[in-house]
C-alpha cells in the first residue's frame, strides 16, 4: 500500500498550487518528505516539480520522459509526462485551509507538504480514520524529530 501525499507551493497571493504524489509520501529517508527537504530546496526546483503535475513517485531528479513502468534510477515518474494521462496538471486552491480540506478530505492522502518562499518546506499529517489534520510544522524540524537527517551521504 502506498503512502500518498500532496505537494504544494504557497503563492505570493496566498493561493496554493499543488500536485498529488502516489508513492512513499512519509518522513523516512528516501521518502517524499526527505526528498523534498534534501533536493527541492529552491523556488526554481519547486516550480519545475509542480509544472510536471501529479506524480507516481518523487525522486532526487525530475528526469526526462521515460516508460512509466521503467524509470531510470533516481528519476521521478509523472502521470502526464510518462504515461500520457490528461487532467494531471497542478491544481490551485484559494489558500492553505482549502488545500487541507480538499486534499485531506479526499480520503487517502496522509501527508501534505507546502513550500513558501522565505520559509521553506512545512508538513502536516492527516489521520485517515478521523480526517483530522495536524498543525503545520517545519519539515526540517519534523524530520529531525523522527531521527531522519537531510544530508545526502548518510
Amino acid at each position: 500500500m502506498s503512502t500518498r501525499s500532496c505537494i504544494g507551493e504557497v503563492l505570493p497571493d496566498g493561493r496554493v498550487r499543488a500536485i498529488y504524489c502516489h508513492g512513499d509520501g512519509g518522513l523516512h529517508r528516501g521518502s517524499v518528505g526527505w526528498t523534498l527537504a534534501t533536493f527541492y530546496g529552491s523556488a526554481d526546483r519547486v516550480a519545475s516539480l509542480l509544472n510536471l503535475g501529479d506524480c507516481s513517485r518523487l525522486m532526487p531528479a525530475l528526469g526526462r520522459r521515460h516508460r512509466f513502468d521503467k524509470a531510470p534510477a533516481n528519476w521521478s515518474t509523472f502521470y502526464g509526462r510518462d504515461r500520457g494521462e490528461r487532467g494531471r496538471a497542478a491544481r490551485v486552491y484559494a489558500d492553505l485551509e482549502q488545500f487541507e480540506v480538499e486534499r485531506a478530505g479526499w480520503g487517502h492522502v496522509e501527508f501534505l507538504y507546502a513550500w513558501a518562499r522565505g520559509g521553506g518546506w512545512s508538513v502536516c499529517e492527516v489521520d485517515l480514520e478521523s480526517g483530522l489534520v495536524s498543525q503545520w510544522q517545519s519539515l526540517a524540524a519534523r524530520l529531525e524529530g523522527v531521527g531522519v537527517h537531510r544530508n545526502r551521504e548518510e
